[in-house]
C-alpha cells in the first residue's frame, strides 16, 4: 500500500501552518516587555515608573498611566491604575492590565494579564501599604 504524493503535500501544508500558528502565539505571549514583569499591585507609582521609565500618557492619577510597545499590527499596553493627585508620587497603584490592541481600535483583541483586587475597604488597603486613605468627594449629582 503506498500513500500519494498529494497525501504528503497536505500533511506538510498542515503541520506548516500548525506550526506558524504556534510560534504566533508563543510570540503573542511574549512580546511586551519583561520589565512589565515585575509590576506588581501595591506599589507606589514612583517605584513602578522607576522600572518601566516614563509612561507614554502621564494622567497623573486621572485614568491609568500607559506604557505601549509596539507590535505587529499593533501595540502592548500596559495599564497601570493610582491616585497620585491624591498621594503624591507615593501614590499606591491599585490595578495592573497588560493587553494586546489592534492600531485603531481602543478594545483590547487580547487581555493577557489582568490584576483588579476586589477591594471593599480602601482605607485598609491604603493603610496595608502605609499610606492614608484621600478620597475626592464626587460633585453633587444634577438632576
Amino acid at each position: 500500500m503506498t500513500i500519494s504524493s498529494s497525501f504528503w503535500r497536505r500533511l506538510s501544508y498542515v503541520l506548516a501552518l500548525t506550526l506558524l500558528v504556534a510560534l504566533l502565539q508563543l510570540h503573542l505571549r511574549t512580546g511586551y516587555p519583561k520589565q512589565w514583569d515585575a509590576v506588581q499591585v501595591g506599589m507606589t507609582i514612583s517605584q513602578v515608573r522607576s522600572i518601566c521609565g516614563p509612561p507614554r500618557y502621564n494622567n497623573a492619577g486621572m485614568k491609568p498611566d500607559l506604557w505601549q510597545a509596539p507590535f505587529l499590527f499593533g501595540r502592548w499596553q500596559l495599564d497601570v491604575s493610582h491616585a497620585e493627585i491624591e498621594q503624591g508620587p507615593q501614590a499606591v497603584t491599585t490595578t495592573k492590565e497588560i493587553t494586546y490592541r489592534l492600531n485603531g481600535s481602543q478594545y483590547p483583541l487580547l487581555v493577557l494579564h489582568r490584576t483588579l483586587p476586589p477591594v471593599q475597604d480602601w482605607e485598609a488597603y491604603y493603610r496595608a501599604f502605609g499610606q492614608a486613605y484621600k478620597p475626592v468627594p464626587l460633585p453633587p449629582r444634577r438632576e
